[in-house]
């Protein structure tokens, strides 16, 4: 009997996965699809426009908004896309959103206003004079101290001059000058003194009192010879005959150069020249300020933060600049220079402007480091 033998396959032993070789290419990695395009989260669509209860009818408001956009675009030399196919009120918003961000990449300072004036809706420009700084105190102790060493004799009545201009010419009230703003805090800080003085000790009550006289009379030694007309009288021959000899020098008589060009190219400019009153029409226009009958005691006024002081050092400035930052916390708003300039045919071309201001207050922020960084 025939048998059939059953042969078993032998397999054989795993072997490690070749590399490829130089000549095949690799497997593709995998990767995440590319992100979908996002560029229209960059855009700014104008929303749909519904006609709202209290929008005026198109009885030449348009024609009106437009005939003094064209003497802003005029003034300022903008440029604005065609708006003839765009309906009323998109047409004048669309205005407004080019020409007020051209406005503010000129000059930040510029604020751009819709306002209805007679009837017919225009453009206006708000221009602000601001500060370098918060605060322009300028400190007259430094000088003092010059003219009792008895050196620098040029720059000492260079400075009497430039002084004497900031005060009698510019408005700039002086901390010695009875009902300033700041002669009011020196006078609460000395009561105050006198009423502490004995829970003091010694050294610190007589170190006190000895700085606080001290600004007293060196102050109204000052304050005379900045009265006296002859630091205004002789301005002109003391720039002419200035010679200085080092670098504080040298930056003196650029300072006092420059309040001089600046009293001889607006004679009759003051401090408070574009300082409007609190409630004007064209400020409760703008939204954020205030229509109250008590709305002067929120303000923070131009006589109240530039004004001559005694020194921006020792006992008594420590208490006064204490004593400021708290008062003036409790009020928000600031008074500056400000020039409103509504484009219709009567101020269209009218020529004013901030530059006294602007001039100036860079002016008052050099004589104020000047001041403070004496040899």
């Amino acid at each position: 009997m025939e048998t059939s033998l059953s042969t078993r396959k032998i397999r054989k032993r795993t072997r490690p996965t070749a590399r490829c070789s130089a000549g095949h290419p690799r497997t593709a990695a995998l990767s995440p699809g590319r992100p979908p395009a996002d560029g229209f989260l960059r855009q700014r669509f104008a929303p749909m426009y519904m006609e709202a209860q209290k929008l005026m009818p198109d009885n030449g408001v348009s024609a009106s908004f437009f005939d003094s956009l064209g003497m802003l675009v005029e003034k300022y030399g903008l440029h604005l896309p065609m708006l003839a196919g765009k309906p009323y009120p998109y047409n004048i918003l669309l205005a407004y959103e080019n020409a007020e961000k051209q406005l503010a990449a000129m000059n930040p300072d510029l604020e751009l206003f819709i306002v209805e004036e007679n009837g017919c809706v225009l453009m206006a420009v708000k221009e602000t004079a601001y500060l370098q700084t918060d605060l322009c105190y300028i400190p007259v102790m430094p000088l003092c101290r010059m003219i009792r060493k008895n050196n620098r004799r040029q720059s000492c009545e260079l400075l009497l001059s430039v002084f004497s201009y900031l005060y009698h010419v510019v408005g700039i009230p002086y901390y010695r000058e009875e009902g300033s703003f700041m002669a009011c805090h020196y006078e609460m800080i000395k009561d105050w003194l006198e009423d502490e003085i004995g829970d003091m000790e010694e050294n610190d009550a007589c170190f006190s009192q000895s700085d606080l006289h001290a600004q007293e009379h060196y102050g109204d030694s000052l304050f005379r010879k900045m009265n006296h007309p002859v630091h205004l009288k002789w301005f002109e021959k003391r720039l002419e005959q200035a010679n200085p000899t080092d670098t504080w020098d040298r930056k003196c008589l650029e300072i006092s150069r420059e309040a001089y060009t600046l009293w001889q190219a607006f004679p009759h400019s003051t401090l408070y020249s574009h300082v409007p009153h609190w409630k004007t029409f064209a400020e409760t226009q703008m939204e954020g300020y205030p229509c109250g009958e008590d709305d002067d005691d929120n303000l923070i006024r131009l006589n109240e933060y530039i004004h001559f002081v005694a020194d921006l050092n020792g006992y008594a400035w420590r208490s006064i600049s204490s004593n400021i930052n708290v008062e003036f916390n409790e009020r928000p708003y600031w008074q500056y220079p400000t020039l409103m300039r509504v484009f219709n045919e009567i101020e269209y071309r009218n020529q004013d402007t901030l530059a006294y201001e602007h001039r100036l207050f860079l002016m008052l922020n050099d004589l104020c480091v000047l001041l403070t960084t004496i040899p």
